[in-house]
């Protein structure tokens, strides 16, 4: 097992060295997520019920991305690259889905452990914004890798 393919997924706010030790963890490791699985679809029917329009939705949902990035969470985060459980299949659009990932982690001795804590301030305010009262939950990421350290950590410094 170990370091999947294909997406990126953002690393935790944590300082540099941190962010190189999780890198090379990756390669031998499976990534979880922990957070929350969504239909936008589903959030967006309830807080319209009579919408009937396309551009409407495709702003609503910009929205809620822009919400979620502004309450502390990186837009990598935030990714509809997650394959669709089988449990909802049958209420969710299979390519429509979102895994809004609060934290990352690695499993250690049968336990999932993050790697860094998570606010139940950030957890609160993604559940608001998620019309939510479900807690979160770990999701495994095999599909799913960590960008290089040296530029996720380049980019850091520049915000700062």
């Amino acid at each position: 097992m170990g370091r999947g393919y294909g997406y990126n997924i953002a690393y935790p706010k944590v300082p540099a060295e941190r962010i190189r030790e999780i890198y090379k963890q990756s390669h031998t490791r499976i990534i979880y997520g922990y957070g929350f699985f969504v239909d936008p679809q589903a959030l967006y029917d309830k807080k319209y019920p009579n919408s009937v329009s396309f551009d409407h939705y495709r702003k609503f949902e910009d929205k809620v991305k822009s919400d979620l990035c502004a309450a502390g969470l990186d837009k990598m985060s935030i990714t509809s690259d997650y394959p669709t459980p089988g449990w909802f299949r049958d209420t969710c659009d299979e390519e429509g889905c979102w895994l809004v990932v609060l934290v990352t982690g690695f499993e250690f001795s049968g336990q999932l452990q993050p790697h860094a804590p998570v606010a139940e301030e950030l957890v609160q305010r993604v559940q608001d914004i998620l019309n939510t009262n479900e807690e979160p939950s770990w999701w495994p990421m095999m599909e799913f890798m960590y960008p290089s350290p040296n530029w996720w950590i380049a980019d850091m410094e520049q915000v700062q």
